[in-house]
């Protein structure tokens, strides 16, 4: 999954042309109300509102008063039967939290590409929860997906801490959690981490110093991180970084042996034009 474009409308827009993009668009709705004509039909939008355009999907907005939105152009998205998909922000405005952040981490370059890559992930999880409000998550639930999601590299967050805030006893909000998202916290929490870690891991083509990578995915104690890896990836970091290493090898020595034949070739071509002309001449 990678984010082509991310930003958001300056000023009130009474109305766009039809149009399409080749890859998936999130939109939100910053402000105002109006239609929506999502390949030719037509869907009410108001503050708040979310969509998930799939590529060529055509569209466009109308509004009397005028609307602002904030967009999101997103290739390689893995969903099943895609389709265009609406869904209202809830009370706490957790899309919207979540839309700010990918925009602060997007603007901030390269460096912040994985987060605002699962924070992406985390956003378009939320959405697909608000298209059916019979199946919308306990608004707790969901702020607290979005807490963790922004905590993935704080070393100092304290889980704990956070669940004596959600409103209910801890055990309770655990079983409310497991319910709407099939995993604890905590198991929720290190599924997040660990991804980043690999993704760090990958990016780095596997020369980075391990210890490093479990500060950057929030792990204090690098044989925790070690064990929790272990647990749920079936091979430690160590052998993880070997075989990202490994690959990163095979594929130069793919590229050289690629950068030799076409040289061969080139030597070829040229060999058989010279003796070309050597006969005509």
């Amino acid at each position: 999954m990678k984010i082509l474009y991310a930003g958001k409308t300056k000023s009130p827009i009474m109305t766009y042309p039809n149009h399409f993009h080749r890859s998936w668009e999130i939109l939100y709705s910053i402000d105002g109300r109006g239609d929506a004509w999502i390949d030719g039909k037509c869907v009410p939008f108001e503050k708040g509102t979310m969509m998930l355009l799939p590529p060529y999907t055509t569209h466009y907005k109308t509004s009397a008063e005028g609307y602002m939105d904030g967009s999101l152009m997103v290739s390689g998205l893995n969903i099943p039967d895609p389709e265009p998909i609406t869904g209202n922000d809830d009370d706490a405005e957790t899309g919207l939290r979540l839309f700010e952040l990918i925009l602060e981490a997007f603007y901030r370059g390269e460096e912040a590409q994985i987060m605002y890559e699962s924070l992406t992930d985390a956003l378009v999880s939320f959405l697909q929860g608000r298209v059916n409000i019979s199946k919308k998550k306990n608004p707790a639930v969901e702020r607290m997906e979005v807490l963790l999601a922004e905590h993935i590299s704080d070393t100092e967050f304290h889980l704990t801490e956070s669940l004596n805030h959600t409103g209910y006893g801890r055990n309770y909000f655990r079983k409310l959690f497991a319910d709407a998202t099939g995993e604890t916290p905590l198991h929720y929490l290190h599924r997040l981490r660990i991804t980043f870690a690999k993704q760090e891991i990958s990016r780095r083509q596997g020369y980075c110093r391990l210890q490093e990578i479990a500060t950057l995915a929030g792990f204090t104690d690098p044989y925790y991180f070690s064990r929790v890896f272990k647990k749920m990836e079936g091979i430690s970091p160590r052998e993880y970084q070997h075989s990202v290493r490994e690959e990163g090898i095979l594929d130069h020595a793919d590229l050289l042996e690629k950068s030799y034949h076409q040289h061969c070739e080139i030597d070829q071509m040229n060999f058989e034009e010279n003796k070309e002309l050597e006969e005509w001449v």
